[in-house]
Protein backbone atom coordinates (compact mmCIF):
# COMPACT_ATOMS: atom_id res chain seq x y z
CA UNK A 1 0.00 0.00 0.00
CA UNK A 2 1.19 3.42 -0.94
CA UNK A 3 1.06 6.20 1.25
CA UNK A 4 -1.67 8.02 -0.53
CA UNK A 5 -3.35 5.02 -0.13
CA UNK A 6 -2.81 4.83 3.31
CA UNK A 7 -3.89 8.50 3.91
CA UNK A 8 -6.82 8.32 1.72
CA UNK A 9 -7.87 5.30 3.44
CA UNK A 10 -7.97 6.60 7.02
CA UNK A 11 -9.82 9.73 5.19
CA UNK A 12 -12.46 7.44 4.08
CA UNK A 13 -12.46 5.39 6.85
CA UNK A 14 -12.94 7.95 9.83
CA UNK A 15 -16.05 7.65 11.40
CA UNK A 16 -17.78 11.63 11.81
CA UNK A 17 -21.73 11.82 12.10
CA UNK A 18 -21.12 16.17 10.90
CA UNK A 19 -17.58 16.24 8.63
CA UNK A 20 -15.49 14.10 6.48
CA UNK A 21 -11.68 14.53 5.44
CA UNK A 22 -10.17 14.02 2.04
CA UNK A 23 -6.71 14.44 1.00
CA UNK A 24 -6.39 18.29 -1.20
CA UNK A 25 -6.08 18.53 -4.74
CA UNK A 26 -2.55 19.91 -4.28
CA UNK A 27 0.09 18.31 -2.31
CA UNK A 28 3.11 19.76 -0.77
CA UNK A 29 6.05 17.32 -1.55
CA UNK A 30 6.99 16.87 2.36
CA UNK A 31 3.86 16.81 4.23
CA UNK A 32 0.03 16.02 3.33
CA UNK A 33 -3.12 18.39 3.38
CA UNK A 34 -6.47 17.13 4.03
CA UNK A 35 -9.76 19.17 3.66
CA UNK A 36 -12.08 19.12 6.43
CA UNK A 37 -15.59 18.89 4.39
CA UNK A 38 -18.90 19.15 5.86
CA UNK A 39 -21.16 16.46 5.19
CA UNK A 40 -24.05 16.56 3.27
CA UNK A 41 -23.41 20.44 2.28
CA UNK A 42 -19.83 19.80 0.65
CA UNK A 43 -18.78 23.04 2.30
CA UNK A 44 -14.95 23.16 2.97
CA UNK A 45 -14.37 24.20 6.82
CA UNK A 46 -10.56 23.91 6.41
CA UNK A 47 -7.56 22.25 5.90
CA UNK A 48 -5.14 20.34 8.31
CA UNK A 49 -2.06 20.78 7.37
CA UNK A 50 1.73 20.29 8.99
CA UNK A 51 3.26 23.48 10.70
CA UNK A 52 7.03 23.16 11.27
CA UNK A 53 7.11 25.76 13.85
CA UNK A 54 5.24 23.14 15.86
CA UNK A 55 6.64 20.01 14.00
CA UNK A 56 3.46 19.01 13.74
CA UNK A 57 -0.04 18.74 11.97
CA UNK A 58 -2.46 21.06 12.54
CA UNK A 59 -6.25 22.82 11.99
CA UNK A 60 -6.21 25.83 9.58
CA UNK A 61 -10.00 27.04 9.48
CA UNK A 62 -11.38 28.64 6.89
CA UNK A 63 -12.59 32.24 7.79
CA UNK A 64 -16.10 32.79 8.78
CA UNK A 65 -16.63 28.74 9.96
CA UNK A 66 -17.86 28.00 13.20
CA UNK A 67 -17.76 25.00 15.31
CA UNK A 68 -19.22 22.91 17.80
CA UNK A 69 -17.98 20.36 20.33
CA UNK A 70 -18.21 17.07 18.06
CA UNK A 71 -17.04 18.49 14.92
CA UNK A 72 -13.96 20.34 17.10
CA UNK A 73 -13.42 16.44 18.99
CA UNK A 74 -13.55 14.85 15.30
CA UNK A 75 -10.66 17.36 13.65
CA UNK A 76 -8.75 16.84 16.89
CA UNK A 77 -8.82 12.99 16.98
CA UNK A 78 -7.51 13.66 13.33
CA UNK A 79 -4.80 16.00 13.58
CA UNK A 80 -3.67 13.27 16.36
CA UNK A 81 -3.92 10.55 13.34
CA UNK A 82 -1.95 12.69 11.16
CA UNK A 83 0.56 13.48 13.97
CA UNK A 84 1.24 9.74 14.69
CA UNK A 85 1.85 9.05 10.66
CA UNK A 86 4.14 11.58 10.82
CA UNK A 87 6.08 9.72 13.66
CA UNK A 88 6.14 6.91 11.50
CA UNK A 89 7.43 8.49 8.52
CA UNK A 90 4.41 8.20 6.25
CA UNK A 91 4.86 11.08 3.90
CA UNK A 92 4.36 11.76 0.47
CA UNK A 93 7.79 11.87 -0.41
CA UNK A 94 8.95 8.61 1.01
CA UNK A 95 6.06 6.18 -1.12
CA UNK A 96 7.97 2.81 0.53
CA UNK A 97 6.87 3.39 3.93
CA UNK A 98 3.49 1.68 5.04
CA UNK A 99 1.77 1.67 8.40
CA UNK A 100 3.12 -1.18 10.14
CA UNK A 101 6.87 -0.47 8.51
CA UNK A 102 9.25 2.22 8.80
CA UNK A 103 12.36 3.37 6.49
CA UNK A 104 15.73 2.72 7.62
Amino acid sequence: MSNADLINSLCFDYDSRYIYFEMADKQNPATWIINVITDGEDVTLGQIRYYAQWRQYGFYPNDGTVYEKNCLNDITKFVILMNEQQKKGIKPENPQTTLGVSSK
